[in-house]
């Protein structure tokens, strides 16, 4: 059981820190001005849903693991550990993803009346690292914890915004930047680097 606690204590160090990267860049995005918002209050709701249900799941798995034991599947350790990086790794993309955005972050879908095209950093190759970082966190969620629920919960509910979401964004920063949205999206791929030979 000591090992079962270690991951437990793996999990809590990369919820707590993906929760100290958000709430730090929310906090700095509330001094940046009015924004024009592009998202309906149905939308959200499901996204608060989502990530009050993943975060609930994962309190439930540090404090009352057996309770979760259902869900639990069988992996390597070294999975679990690679699930460990990984989610490291994760955050950190995260942070670097809202170090760039500046004052253009918003955890809904706006444009800032100083909104500014941002292709430095993770942007100069994907156009939306910050989901392509929470899918790395999520991932890591399931490695780390071994349960099947809490992998599905997370990817399931990211994978249901991206759904309603991403082409409404790409539609929404292509109208306010043009042709120089367009000449960046040629190159930057959507979620993954574009390989080219």
């Amino acid at each position: 059981m000591q090992g079962q606690a270690i991951f437990r204590a793996l999990l809590g160090a990369v919820i707590a820190s993906l929760f100290v990267v958000r709430m730090y860049y929310h906090a700095q995005s509330r001094h940046a001005g009015p924004v024009k918002q592009f998202e309906s209050p149905l939308n959200i709701a499901l996204r608060a849903t989502a990530g009050i249900s993943g975060l609930g799941l994962i309190v439930l798995y540090l404090v009352k693991p057996d309770w979760m034991s259902w869900a639990s599947v069988p992996l390597w350790p070294w999975l679990r550990w690679s699930g460990a990086v990984l989610g490291a790794g994760a955050v950190i993309l995260l942070w670097r993803v809202h170090h760039e955005l500046g004052r253009n972050f918003s955890g809904t879908l706006h444009l800032r009346e100083q909104h500014t095209l941002v292709t430095s950093g993770p942007y100069r190759w994907v156009r939306h690292p910050m989901y392509t970082a929470f899918y790395g966190v999520g991932l890591a969620f399931f490695l780390i914890s071994a349960n099947w629920f809490i992998g599905a919960v997370f990817l399931g509910g990211l994978t249901s915004v991206m759904i309603s979401r991403v082409s409404k964004e790409d539609a929404v920063m292509a109208a306010r930047f043009g042709d120089a949205y367009q000449v960046w999206a040629a190159h930057a791929g959507r979620f993954l680097p574009r390989f080219r030979s």
